[in-house]
């Protein structure tokens, strides 16, 4: 394969998730001498689930320290931030001196918002595309840092298969305890591209493995043990992969590359492929059957065998080497084997003629047909015959054989009829009451603000609408008497519920915390909907013990009968009447995860609050 196709330009996508408390990054031991020229750009999550300016500001230091290392006279860095929506704060040529850009980017506000990572990737894109014709040749690294899974995964995962289609090579760092590890997989290009860091004092070594992508050219070996990929082979798969050999490869180095690929896809699949056989054919002047069908016991037996098949060079007869594939396949053929192909060539057949009319009987056999193609030199509509249908699916193209690591996690998905799809996570609907204290304990309307605050942030996480997979929000507030503030049905967005909620009146008197479980039973009686996927959710948001903590306990026992799932919140007594009792949290709340409670109303910023919603499919 003809080497002069690396003039074309390559990406590098790394991905990084954060739990929300960040670490101070160390400088690099790189200095910038023996580093590429590179386009890098960081596309930084600027979400409510960072819970502080001061975090967010540990992103943009941690932003700072890693470009430290470049060369601004001829590298260059961007910068996108996202939430609910994505903005590019900073062009590639708006700086040309590090202390220019550092001062910039440090200087990014934190806004707050849902996690749409989506948004963020499709700016990253366009910005890529003002500028590929203009930078041939340099490589583009991306660094998505982000706390957390995606609010559309549906989305992200349709821009990730652009990202694809683009031949963007994709690492994937998590860190802490909240990252989505089957997303974080779908982004990456390999196992060997994923990184999981028990915790943010790890960031120092995510930050010279970054600066060792661009300073040495090869990232540093992952520490986790290489992930399943999620397929079912539990059908016998018959498999062949045909392989170029011919003269346009250059070196046994090259035709090594091919190999290594094989082998790497069948490691991926040996746990699940049971019964299935494999075979090689290779093909230059002539087809070889390198490998006859077989049942291998153990992958080692097959890799080596793989490994030790020669180069012979010669023209691309590539109609040879299919027509062995499909005779070899009415030979073995047995009721229940599903027959796939995979051909991986560089260029287009020496006799294409010929290979279209093979290629018309292979098609009639039913065989399952993946075509990759490598380099400049490919003929894109002969690999678009070979493919089957649809053939966005089956046909990939890289720039070089390098290039063929990125391809392995998606080739192995779609070889296999099962469930090959990464599974994604949304959002269930669910009915959600709010049940806010506005006792005289809470003093003034600057501390009950701090509750409705923290509640509208718990409903930046939801998605508020009409439709039947949309969730719908109410609001109580209580005292001496409970007050119905408005209904699951008023407000049928977010924007317009949190707005309702922070122009909520402060009113005093005692803690009837009853009278609020009362109307929120009555209300989910009334107008709760039929549908079994809709949850009912209650939010307990207080400040002190109930008044009549009996009449509290038969409320609660009612709330269980009708199935309604309860969080409780709780605060300190800012009267200074006493310690808030834990015990009638814990009795509020349906589980003891669903508990939190905090020593001052300013700490509710700190707690990080994930109703149960998640579904994943």
């Amino acid at each position: 394969m003809n080497s002069a196709v690396a003039t074309q330009v390559t990406w590098t996508l790394v991905v990084l998730l954060l739990s929300p408390v960040l670490i101070e990054s160390q400088r690099s031991p790189f200095t910038g001498q023996g580093c590429e020229v590179v386009d890098l750009i960081f596309i930084l999550d600027r979400s409510w689930s960072l819970r502080s300016p001061e975090n967010f500001q540990k992103e943009l230091n941690f932003v700072a320290q890693v470009v430290s290392v470049l060369d601004f006279d001829k590298s260059r860095v961007s910068v996108v931030t996202f939430s609910d929506d994505a903005d590019l704060n900073i062009k590639f040529n708006d700086y040309f001196r590090l202390d220019d850009f550092q001062r910039a980017v440090r200087a990014l506000p934190w806004i707050g918002g849902n996690t749409y990572t989506h948004k963020a990737i499709e700016m990253m894109l366009q910005e890529y595309n003002q500028h590929v014709r203009d930078r041939a040749g340099i490589t583009t690294i991306g660094v998505v840092v982000t706390d957390g899974g995606s609010t559309d995964p549906y989305k992200l995962e349709d821009v990730v298969k652009v990202v694809h289609n683009d031949r963007i090579e994709m690492f994937a760092i998590g860190v802490g305890d909240e990252v989505n590890q089957q997303e974080l997989e779908m982004l990456a290009s390999g196992y060997d591209h994923v990184y999981l860091l028990n915790d943010l004092n790890s960031l120092s070594d995510v930050q010279d493995k970054l600066t060792a992508r661009f300073c040495r050219g090869t990232p540093a070996p992952s520490t986790q043990a290489p992930p399943q990929d999620i397929t079912d082979c539990s059908e016998p798969v018959d498999l062949v992969f045909v392989l170029d050999s011919s003269w346009s490869l250059m070196t046994e180095t090259n035709f090594q590359k091919e190999l290594k690929f094989v082998t790497d896809v069948v490691s991926a699949l040996s746990e699940q492929m049971g019964q299935s056989r494999l075979s090689v054919i290779t093909f230059s002047d002539q087809a070889t059957l390198a490998i006859s069908f077989s049942v291998y016991s153990t992958k080692s037996d097959f890799v080596q065998k793989v490994l030790n098949l020669p180069w012979i060079g010669g023209n691309t007869y590539t109609d040879k080497a299919l027509e062995m594939m499909y005779k070899q396949f009415d030979r073995f053929r047995e009721v229940g084997r599903r027959p796939v192909g995979v051909v991986i060539t560089d260029g287009g057949s020496t006799d294409p003629f010929r290979t279209q009319s093979v290629i018309k009987k292979v098609k009639e056999k039913g065989i399952t047909m993946f075509a990759i193609g490598v380099g400049m030199s490919i003929n894109k509509e002969e690999l678009k015959m070979i493919a089957s249908q649809p053939v966005a699916e089956h046909e990939f193209m890289v720039d070089d054989l390098d290039g063929l690591n990125m391809l392995r996690s998606t080739l192995v998905s779609r070889l296999c009829p099962g469930p090959t799809k990464t599974p994604l996570c949304r959002s269930e609907p669910a009915d959600i009451f709010f049940l806010v204290d506005k006792s005289s304990s809470l003093k003034n309307r600057g501390n009950f603000l701090k509750e409705l605050e923290f509640i509208a942030r718990i409903i930046d996480t939801i998605i508020v609408g009409v439709g039947p997979d949309d969730s719908r929000v109410g609001l109580i507030s209580f005292s001496t008497e409970a007050l119905l503030e408005f209904g699951m049905s008023e407000y049928t967005s977010n924007e317009a519920v949190k707005r309702a909620v922070l122009a909520l009146n402060f009113t005093t008197g005692d803690t009837y915390t009853h009278k609020a479980f009362d109307i929120m039973i009555d209300q989910f009686k009334r107008f709760q909907r039929t549908s079994s996927r809709v949850k009912k959710i209650g939010f307990v948001v207080t400040d002190g013990q109930s008044t009549d903590p009996n009449s509290l306990k038969q409320s609660i026992r009612e709330v269980q009968a009708l199935g309604i799932e309860m969080y409780a919140v709780g605060c300190c007594e800012i009267s200074g009447a006493g310690d808030f009792d834990s015990e009638e949290l814990l009795m509020m709340a349906s589980d003891p995860s669903n508990v939190f409670h905090v020593d001052d109303l300013d700490d509710l910023r700190t707690i990080s609050v994930e109703l149960n919603l998640k579904k994943c499919t």
